[in-house]
């Protein structure tokens, strides 16, 4: 059996053979460790709560039912790791500074003006996501940066559309103003 998404071999991950689960993690490491940016963790521990995902999904793949495509199951236990992190850290964060900035491009890379102003918003918007309840920024992540439908974040945040919806309505509020409140400040 196949995963059309992934173009894996699910009977292969279910026997945890190690070169098909390399390919699985090469797959989804980009977003797992975006997901968890994205809620604001630090480099070590969006790189930990990143290991902890692949290892728990490691240790799951036997039992995979596929009742979910492949990856929401992955999003889902990547979603729960860095929320857990993310709480576990929270109250030792006492410096105001709720979110590291993405790293967006190279250190050193030159570019046209207009490419580094494209970027410098890029950064703003994205250490905005990083302010935001983990939730709203979990559905913002894989909503608009990830391209994931309003069911496929229901099943990964486990809630009602209508949730995620309003998730989103409210996210995007809240970036207004971070986003206003930045541009004040210029």
């Amino acid at each position: 059996m196949t995963d059309a998404a992934d173009n894996l071999d699910l009977d292969l991950l279910r026997r945890r053979d190690a070169g098909e689960f390399t390919r699985f993690v090469k797959a989804h490491e980009r977003l797992v460790l975006g997901l968890c940016q994205s809620l604001g963790l630090s480099d070590a521990d969006r790189d930990d709560a990143a290991a902890e995902t692949f290892a728990i999904a490691y240790r799951g793949l036997a039992t995979f039912r596929g009742d979910a495509e492949l990856s929401t199951w992955l999003y889902r236990i990547a979603y729960r790791t860095a929320l857990k992190v993310h709480r576990r850290n929270r109250p030792a964060n006492t410096s105001g500074d709720d979110g590291p900035l993405l790293h967006l491009a190279d250190a050193g890379a030159a570019s046209p003006p207009g490419e580094a102003e494209t970027r410098e918003a890029y950064a703003d918007i994205w250490s905005a996501v990083a302010q935001l309840d983990p939730d709203q920024a979990a559905a913002v992540e894989l909503f608009y940066r990830r391209g994931m439908s309003i069911e496929e974040l229901a099943a990964i945040l486990e809630k009602p559309p209508g949730t995620i919806k309003t998730l989103l309505f409210r996210a995007r509020e809240r970036l207004r103003f971070l986003l206003r409140a930045l541009e004040n400040q210029v």
